[in-house]
């Protein structure tokens, strides 16, 4: 949860933590190296970029060291619910690269099984496609509804997102 994610800070000068964060086809499980839809093999890119950039994990890369990172986002769950869960939103697409799209669907498994409740302290989306979330940001988010007259966009979502859980506006 530390790159390709938007954080907002809290609006109380003392408080360091987020109020809320946002991920854009993030890796969830560093030692899940299941490939993405449609591949056969683990994406090279999920271990340059996901492996050494992320977990910051130098060659060679052993995956049960990675199952124990402490900065593995599967690990960081409980102490955050223990210190006071914030507000996520999770977007990903299908074909999604390198983070594989079954990525998401284990954290919000992860997530559920926690006792988390979706809509108040998480939120999920899988768009259709098979680019980064961040390439859909002014496309369709999918869900039908409406921004001001045209079908919402995912940068719709994440503003909407960021302006109601960092700002407190509706």
């Amino acid at each position: 949860m530390i790159s390709r994610s938007s954080w907002c800070r809290s609006m109380n000068p003392s408080d360091d933590w987020p109020d809320c964060a946002v991920m854009l086809s993030a890796i969830y499980d560093f030692s899940d190296w299941t490939p993405p839809t449609g591949q056969t093999v683990t994406d090279p890119d999920f271990v340059h970029f996901g492996m050494r950039n992320y977990a910051q994990v130098q060659n060679p890369i052993n995956v049960s060291t990675l199952a124990n990172l402490a900065l593995n986002p599967v690990n960081l769950v409980p102490g955050a619910i223990a210190h006071g869960f914030k507000p996520i939103y999770m977007i990903n697409s299908y074909g999604d690269h390198p983070a594989a799209y079954h990525q998401l669907v284990t954290m919000v498994c992860l997530l559920q099984s926690s006792g988390l409740s979706e809509g108040s302290e998480y939120r999920y989306l899988t768009i259709p496609g098979s680019f980064h979330s961040f390439s859909y940001w002014g496309s369709s988010d999918g869900t039908g509804n409406d921004c001001n007259g045209s079908d919402c966009t995912v940068g719709d979502d994440v503003i909407g997102f960021l302006l109601s859980h960092a700002i407190g506006l509706p």
